[in-house]
């Protein structure tokens, strides 16, 4: 609360935490590092903002929306894109929540292919007026990240149908295979 109270320029902030998985303390990858600022490049490869640590302005809702309840997982993935595409994010280099994973109700254990509900995500974005030229450019290669690999993960597991939609979104956005 200090940090917001004396820093009104930032919408949201969140801190560090300290990982356990399956009832044991895991360290984070290079990839889970944590950032401040405009940090919407960070935030495009995976969910770079734990929900649980991150504390915000009630007004932020009313300026980017919800969480979009229509996402079985990865909601906190496109509502943390909504927010860094228009608003600088402070990282408090604290352990201040334990995460706890790997245990079978969690959301991102439910689903398999998160990377499809990330692509849905992006598609969402890409509609935005508010992404700059160079914000778009950057949508559309994680897209096309995105898109090969569950395309050829589809593929080669003999499901011509959702390995073609995924080569089908990248054709719609002018992606070349």
């Amino acid at each position: 609360m200090p940090f917001l109270d004396d820093n009104p320029h930032y919408p949201l902030c969140y801190t560090d935490e300290v990982w356990i998985r399956k009832g044991k303390r895991v360290n984070p990858k290079t990839k889970h590092a944590k950032y401040s600022g405009w940090i919407f490049e960070k935030c495009l490869p995976l969910c770079t903002i734990s929900p649980s640590s991150a504390m915000m302005r009630k007004t932020l809702f009313s300026k980017v929306g919800l969480f979009d309840e229509a996402l079985p997982v990865c909601e906190d993935y496109d509502f943390w894109l909504r927010i860094s595409a228009q608003f600088p994010i402070f990282f408090i280099n604290r352990k201040l929540i334990i995460k706890r994973g790997g245990h079978p109700d969690q959301l991102s254990q439910r689903s398999w292919g998160n990377d499809r509900y990330r692509v849905i995500a992006l598609e969402k974005l890409l509609s935005e007026s508010y992404l700059s030229e160079e914000e778009r450019k950057m949508v559309l290669e994680e897209m096309k990240r995105k898109c090969q690999i569950l395309s050829e993960g589809f593929f080669k597991r003999g499901n011509e149908i959702e390995g073609r939609y995924y080569q089908e979104i990248m054709k719609r956005y002018g992606i070349e295979i």
